[in-house]
Parts: C-alpha cells; sequence; structure tokens
C-alpha cells in the first residue's frame, strides 16, 4: 500500500483534506497529525510517498520540516505539497525544498481535488517501471527528474533547458541529440533545438510547421529535417 502523510494544526481543514483524498483514493494509506514532531515520528516509522504540509503548524515551521524530510535519503525527491495562508511563502518554498506544489487558504473544492488527484492517482499510483528517472548536476547541484513530467528540452543560448510541469531546470552544454539519447523513447526530436515529450502533443501543424503540447502556451518549431520522422511517429501511436 501507498501512503500518504497529511500535517496540518487545524483539525477542521485536515478532516476536510483526509475525506477528500480518501474519496479520491481509497487504496491510499493516510496517515495524519497537527504536530512537526509528530510528523517526523511517522515518517521514521512508516515508508510515505507523499507528504501535504501546513507552513505554520502548532509546534514547527512547515518548511523547516520539510528541509529535515528532504536531508533524508529515502525522501529526498517524494512530492512534498505546501498548505499556505501566505502568499509569497509558497516562492521560498519551491526554491528552498523543491516541493511538488502547494495550496493557498482558504483552498477552494476545485483546486484541492486537482492537486489531490495529481498527487494519489496520478503521481503515487505509478509502478516503479512506470517512473523514468535521470540525474541532472548543474553548478554542484543534483536534481533527479522524472522524464514523465517533462513537456519539452530545448537548447537556449547553447545550453540544455528542460521545461517540466512543474518548472524550467537549466542544464550545461551539450547537443540536444547527445542529451536526447539518455532521454525515453516517448520523446521525439522535431527541430535541431527541440526535443517533445509525444505524451503531451496535443496538435500538430505540418503546413505552419509548429507543434502544440498540453500544458504549454507557445508553439514548438518543426524542422524540416525533422517532419518525416516525426509523422512516423505520430501514426505509430495511432
Amino acid at each position: 500500500m501507498r501512503n500518504v502523510l497529511i500535517i496540518e494544526d487545524n483539525i477542521k481543514q485536515r478532516n476536510y483534506i483526509v475525506d477528500t483524498a480518501r474519496d479520491i483514493n481509497p487504496s491510499i494509506g493516510i496517515f495524519e497529525t497537527g504536530s512537526g514532531r509528530r510528523a517526523y515520528e511517522i515518517l521514521m516509522s512508516k515508508d510515505m510517498d507523499a507528504f501535504f504540509i501546513d507552513i505554520q503548524l502548532e509546534d514547527y515551521c512547515g518548511i523547516e520540516l520539510a528541509k529535515e524530510i528532504r536531508k533524508i535519503q529515502h525522501y529526498k525527491f517524494v512530492p512534498i505539497v505546501f498548505i499556505t495562508g501566505v502568499a509569497s511563502r509558497e516562492i521560498i518554498a519551491f526554491h528552498e525544498v523543491h516541493c511538488y506544489d502547494y495550496i493557498i487558504k482558504p483552498f477552494s473544492k476545485n483546486k484541492l481535488e486537482e492537486v489531490l488527484k495529481s498527487i494519489l492517482v496520478d503521481y503515487v499510483n505509478q509502478t516503479i517501471e512506470e517512473v523514468i528517472n535521470i540525474e541532472i548536476e548543474y553548478k554542484g547541484v543534483k536534481q533527479i527528474v522524472n522524464t514523465s513530467d517533462i513537456l519539452f528540452v530545448e537548447v537556449k543560448n547553447r545550453k540544455i533547458l528542460i521545461t517540466s510541469k512543474y518548472e524550467e531546470i537549466p542544464y550545461k552544454h551539450m547537443a540536444l541529440t547527445t542529451f536526447h539519447k539518455t532521454l525515453p523513447e516517448f520523446f521525439i526530436q522535431v527541430h535541431q533545438s527541440f526535443s517533445v515529450n509525444g505524451n503531451y502533443i496535443k496538435k500538430c501543424d505540418f503546413v505552419l510547421k509548429a507543434i502544440w503540447l498540453n500544458g504549454s502556451k507557445l508553439p514548438i518549431p518543426i524542422g524540416i529535417k525533422y517532419t518525416k520522422q516525426l509523422k512516423e511517429y505520430l501514426n505509430g501511436r495511432t
């Protein structure tokens, strides 16, 4: 069984999150507490697959708790969702802890369900075989990236730039053809400067020579010499 830990000191809000989570995925093991200290005890005794953390806990700062969680190797890349009533602090959370997402109080039912579903269904229920990670190291900082979250990769100012559903990740100087070889087979190079995740392709226009992806507003150019292989790729998926 997959487990998640919900850490929220407002009992009413915690119960609402727990009940909504159980409705979305009844097979998930849900642990809950309002205490940072108790949360730490739970996560050390049980394997957790995701965390929902209130930034302002009764006995602890949620961001500091998340930093402690990240120091544990087992939880280095486990999704963390922050619950916050302070809109400015989610930016700090993203940069310092590399959190998965955040919910701003008072949160709407739609937003809560959207975030919970992305964790409890789209992420937590993935099998190990479906998760293909690559390790990125840039300026001494290592990061594990789930390739399923990558929308596209481009060469910008002669450097690799990875655009995922959640962020842009700069990487080192490297030819796109070289980096493309490290990606799973559902990626297709469509231009000398772009490789896209085929699972996000929404529309291809071979007259305008452009491709649109779910999750990205701007079109991506299709290079003339890549047109044939892109058509073959799309035909092979139908």
